[in-house]
């Protein structure tokens, strides 16, 4: 009460500057900031095209001043390192990949896949893998 009327009063509290800063997934909410591991479960030939990818990727946002994630996102890179399409055709039906993307990003994305070093079995039940 304020001069006999009822008052509402607001208390503001700010957090310390560190807690502001803390690193994802360092929150008090439960899961805040946990993402899944892209690479889990990939063979290690898929996890070298993946980050090829995404290499690939980071520097035709540099060039074209997009975000990464415009020019190919994650889920994008796991399917195509996971089943690398051979042609622009086969490029078009990665979900997301529109028939503008394609043209655009197309012949050098297949190009860079194509260098991609391949995974053979070996005599002895190993893995022998080749290129670059």
């Amino acid at each position: 009460m304020h001069d006999k009327r009822p008052a509402l009063v607001l208390v503001r509290t700010y957090r310390d500057g560190a807690a502001l800063k803390a690193p994802r997934g360092a929150g008090p909410e439960a899961g805040e900031g946990d993402r899944p591991d892209p690479t889990a479960g990939m063979s290690d030939e898929e996890r070298v095209r993946f980050g090829m990818l995404r290499r690939w990727r980071n520097e035709m946002a540099r060039r074209s001043g997009k975000p990464p994630y415009l020019i190919l996102t994650n889920r994008q890179a796991v399917e195509i390192a996971k089943k690398p399409p051979r042609t622009k055709t086969e490029l078009g039906e990665v979900k997301g990949m529109g028939e503008s993307r394609v043209e655009e990003l197309g012949d050098e994305l297949i190009a860079l896949l194509a260098s991609a070093p391949r995974a053979e079995p070996a005599v002895d039940g190993g893995v022998v893998v080749h290129g670059t």
